[in-house]
C-alpha cells in the first residue's frame, strides 16, 4: 500500500487502550489525505483502512452488525431509518469506537475529573467551571443551577 513514496501505517494492535485507536483514527485521516484518497468512496477507503489495520481488526470489522433499512409505517408511528452502510468510513469508525471503548474511556476521564475537582469547588462554581468545560446547552445548566 506504499503508494507516492509513503510508508503504510503500522498494523493496529487490538488490544491496546482506547486513545490508542483515538490516535490510530486520526493518524489514518492524516494518511488517507497524504495517499490522496480523502475524495475517493467509501468502499476504498474502507478498504484502506482494513488493510492497514491488519487481520485481527478485520476479523472484528466482519463481526460487527448492521442494521438493516426501517421502512416507514405511519399507522404504527414508525419513521423510516436507512440502512448501515458498511463502506461509509465514519460509520465504521463509530462501530470500532464502541467495539474498543472509546466513549466509556471518554466518561471515565470525566468522571476522574470531576472526582478531583469537586471537593475543591462549591457546588455553584463547579457548574460555572462545566459551563466552560462541557457542550451541554447553557440553559439546561442555568435550570439544573438553580434548583440548588
Amino acid at each position: 500500500m506504499a503508494s507516492k513514496g509513503i510508508r503504510p501505517l503500522p498494523e493496529f494492535n487490538p488490544s491496546e487502550s482506547a486513545s490508542s485507536w483515538e490516535d490510530y483514527k486520526r493518524d489514518f485521516i492524516i494518511h488517507l489525505d497524504a495517499l490522496g484518497l480523502d475524495d475517493k468512496p467509501g468502499k476504498r477507503k474502507v478498504g484502506v483502512l482494513l488493510a492497514n489495520m491488519g487481520r485481527e481488526c478485520v476479523k472484528i470489522y466482519d463481526s460487527f452488525a448492521w442494521a438493516p433499512e426501517v421502512v416507514a409505517n405511519q399507522d404504527a408511528g414508525i419513521a423510516a431509518v436507512p440502512a448501515e452502510d458498511k463502506y461509509h468510513l465514519e460509520t465504521v469508525f463509530t462501530k470500532f469506537d464502541r467495539h474498543f471503548g472509546v466513549h466509556n474511556y471518554r466518561n471515565i476521564k470525566r468522571h476522574g475529573i470531576f472526582i478531583l475537582l469537586y471537593p475543591l469547588f462549591l457546588f455553584s462554581n463547579f457548574v460555572c467551571l462545566c459551563r466552560h468545560l462541557t457542550s451541554y446547552n447553557r440553559n439546561q445548566l442555568d435550570t439544573f443551577s438553580n434548583r440548588n
